[in-house]
C-alpha cells in the first residue's frame, strides 16, 4: 500500500498529469490501472470504504466540530428502526457498475474515523437481541436464562406469544414417586387397574382434593357429569369452573389419561361414570354396561374395563336409580370390587330410595356420597342459578341446635350450566361466607368399616 507522502505527492502531480499530451493506448491503460489502484489505496487509507466495499463519504465522529455531523449509519438487509425525532439521511445513489448488491456475511457498523485522515478499526458485530436484527442466542443454561428476565422470542424475532392459560396451583397431595406406582396394578391381561397400596394408601384418599375445614359448617358442592362428549364442552368446564366443581367423565371419552390429568391440573376431583343398564336409555359407546340380565363375572369383566381406563379418580358414579342399583345380587359383587380397590362410589337418585347401594358400602368400608338435587331439570342458566340458590338457603337453614346440612348438586355438562355456576360462584365469594363450597369429597360418608381403614393412614394423611 502506498505511503501518506506518496499519496499527497500523487495527488499533488495529478493536474500536470492531465495536461500532457495524450499517450498511446498502451500507456494509458498503464496509466488507467496505477489511477485506480492509488486511488483505491486512498480512499482504504482515508477510511473511505465501508464494510460493504461501497464508497460512503468520509466523516469525522461526533467529537469533532471542523467538519460537521457524523455520518449516518449504513443500511442493513434488516433494518433497525430509526428514532422517530430524527430522519436518517439517504444513501448515496449507486452507480450502474456497482448495482450487484454485495453479500453481507456479518452486520456490522461501518468504520466512524475520529478525525480525517486517520483510519480506524472495524467495530464489533451488532449484538444479539437489537430491534430489527435476527440471530441465534448463545448457548445459556436455561436456568440463568429465568434468573436473568430472559424475554424469548419467536422465529421471527417478536417476542413469543403467551402461553395459554397456566394451570392453578397444586390441590392435591403430592405422593411419592413410589407410592403413586403401588395404586396401580398391571393385570396378566395388562389392564391398569387401581387398587389399595402396601402402604394402605386408597385411591379414594389419594386423588381426592383436600379442603380446609375453617370454612362454615354448613356445606354445598356440584359435580359436572358426562363430561367428555363434546371436546369444546370439555375444555371450557376443566378451565373455567372453579376447582371446588367436580367432574365426572364418561369412560368411552377419547384420550381420557389425558382429559383426567388436564382437569387435575385445574384443581378438579375426578370421577368416572358407570355405565350401567338402562331400559330405553342411550348405550356408552364402546363399552358394554352392568346389567342385571348376566352373570357376575362378566359384569366383573365390564367394571374392570371401565376402571382402566384412566388413573387419577376417586370413584366411579351411579348416574341413577334403576334396575342395577335396586339389584342387590348384581350390586354385590361390584361394589365389593370397587370396595377391595379403594374407590368410592357416588349414586345420584333423587327418590333417596338407595338402601342396597348405602347399605352395601356401609358393609364393604367404602367412602359414599348420594345426592338428590337435580340442578338442570329446566336448562337455562337463570332455572339453574335459582337452583343453586335454593340449594345454599337449605344448607343455611339449621338451627343452632340442630346439625349442620349439606348438599351437592348434579348438572350435565352444557354451556348454560357452566354460565351458571361461574356466576354463582363469584356471588357467593362475594358475599359473607355462609356456607363452605367444597368438591365431593367434602360430602362423603365413613361409617365404621370405613373409619378403621382410614385410620390405618393416618401418618399419611399427616403430610
Amino acid at each position: 500500500m502506498a505511503t501518506r507522502a506518496e499519496v499527497r505527492e500523487y495527488m499533488r502531480q495529478l493536474p500536470s498529469l492531465r495536461e500532457e499530451p495524450p499517450k498511446t493506448g498502451s500507456v494509458m491503460i498503464a496509466y488507467g490501472v496505477t489511477l485506480t489502484l492509488v486511488v483505491g489505496a486512498a480512499a482504504l487509507a482515508f477510511g473511505l470504504l465501508g464494510d460493504s466495499g461501497r464508497l460512503v463519504a468520509a466523516k469525522p465522529g461526533p467529537g469533532d466540530p471542523k467538519a460537521g455531523p457524523a455520518a449516518p449509519p449504513l443500511a442493513l438487509s434488516i433494518p433497525a428502526p430509526a428514532p422517530a425525532a430524527a430522519a436518517v439521511p439517504a444513501m448515496p445513489a449507486a452507480s450502474q457498475s456497482d448495482a450487484q448488491p454485495p453479500v453481507v456475511t456479518s452486520l456490522k457498523l461501518p468504520p466512524r474515523p475520529a478525525s480525517a485522515g486517520l483510519p480506524q478499526p472495524p467495530k464489533p458485530g451488532l449484538p444479539l437481541g437489537t430491534p430489527g436484527v435476527q440471530g441465534l442466542p448463545d448457548p445459556v443454561p436455561a436456568e440463568r436464562l429465568a434468573a436473568a428476565g430472559w424475554q424469548p422470542r419467536a422465529a421471527n424475532g417478536l417476542p413469543a406469544p403467551p402461553p395459554e392459560r397456566p394451570p392453578v396451583p397444586q390441590s392435591f397431595r403430592a405422593l411419592p414417586p413410589a407410592d403413586t406406582t403401588d395404586l396401580i396394578e398391571v393385570t396378566a391381561d395388562g389392564l391398569r387397574l387401581p387398587r389399595v397400596s402396601p402402604s394402605g394408601w386408597m385411591p379414594w384418599l389419594a386423588y381426592a382434593r383436600p379442603h380446609s375445614p375453617d370454612g362454615p359448617a354448613s356445606r354445598v358442592g356440584v359435580m359436572m357429569i358426562n363430561l367428555g362428549g363434546n371436546e369444546q364442552i370439555t375444555r371450557r368446564a376443566i378451565e373455567q369452573l372453579p376447582g371446588e366443581v367436580s367432574l365426572a367423565f364418561l369412560p368411552s371419552t377419547p384420550d381420557l389419561p389425558r382429559w383426567v390429568k388436564h382437569a387435575r391440573d385445574f384443581g378438579h376431583e375426578v370421577y368416572l361414570m358407570l355405565p350401567v343398564e338402562d331400559p330405553g336409555g342411550p348405550v356408552e359407546r364402546g363399552l358394554k354396561p352392568i346389567e342385571t340380565k348376566v352373570d357376575p363375572g362378566e359384569n366383573l369383566k365390564r367394571l374392570r374395563a371401565v376402571m382402566a381406563r384412566a388413573e387419577g379418580y376417586v370413584g366411579l358414579v351411579l348416574p341413577f336409580a334403576g334396575p342395577v342399583s335396586q339389584s342387590e345380587p348384581t350390586l354385590r359383587p361390584v361394589l365389593r370390587e370397587i370396595s377391595e380397590r379403594g374407590l368410592a362410589v357416588v349414586e345420584i337418585n333423587a327418590q333417596r330410595s338407595s338402601a342396597p347401594v348405602h347399605r352395601l358400602s356401609v358393609e364393604y368400608g367404602m367412602g359414599y356420597a348420594q345426592n338428590a338435587s337435580m340442578l338442570d331439570f329446566k336448562v337455562t342458566r337463570e332455572a339453574i342459578g335459582e337452583n343453586l340458590d335454593r340449594m345454599v338457603n337449605w344448607a343455611t337453614e339449621a338451627g343452632p341446635q340442630q346439625a349442620p346440612r349439606h348438599a351437592f348438586g348434579v348438572v350435565q355438562a352444557n354451556a348454560a350450566a357452566m354460565d351458571a355456576i361461574l356466576a354463582w360462584s363469584r356471588k357467593l365469594a362475594e358475599a359473607p361466607p355462609r356456607v363452605s363450597f367444597l368438591p365431593i369429597i367434602g360430602h362423603f360418608e365413613c361409617r365404621e368399616a370405613c373409619m378403621r381403614r382410614v385410620h390405618a393412614l393416618r401418618a399419611n394423611l399427616r403430610r
